[in-house]
């Protein structure tokens, strides 16, 4: 997780992705050591303060997202892991069928035919699929 991204989430958010990243674990955290966590995560990342709306609203997000048990009040664990291994393959498998799906679409359009505008999109769409190839090499060479 960077601060890029962070900062491109809202506020409630930036804490269930904090909130995940923590009880991804497996481990019992009670609703303290989530907001301490999250407190220290702003700091790292550079983030404003969170309000309690906020941090109520994430938190529950989180523990409705990883399915997480109430152990005791007040103290969750997460039953679904994450596994960083599947996100990977998620992420190569959604950039190459995309790439295919679109080139497939290019290949069909008539350029003979083609209005202004339509060709304007085929070459705007044409730089994304160059884009979407350097990140598929990318993708390639990460092991």
């Amino acid at each position: 997780m960077d601060r890029k991204m962070l900062l491109r989430e809202t506020q409630t958010s930036q804490v269930k992705l904090l909130t995940m990243k923590l009880l991804s674990d497996g481990q019992e955290h009670s609703r303290k050591e989530i907001i301490d966590f999250l407190e220290e995560q702003r700091e790292i990342y550079g983030l404003p303060e969170f309000h309690l709306g906020h941090i109520n609203g994430g938190i529950r997000q989180a523990i409705q997202t990883l399915q997480c048990v109430t152990v005791r009040p007040g103290v969750y664990k997460a039953t679904v892991e994450i596994r960083n291994d599947n996100v990977s393959t998620q992420l190569r498998d959604c950039n190459y069928q995309h790439y295919h799906e679109i080139s497939e679409i290019i290949r069909k359009i008539d350029i003979v035919n083609a209005t202004d505008t339509e060709m304007r999109l085929v070459a705007l769409t044409r730089e994304y699929l160059q884009v979407l190839k350097e990140w598929k090499e990318k993708f390639n060479n990460i092991e």
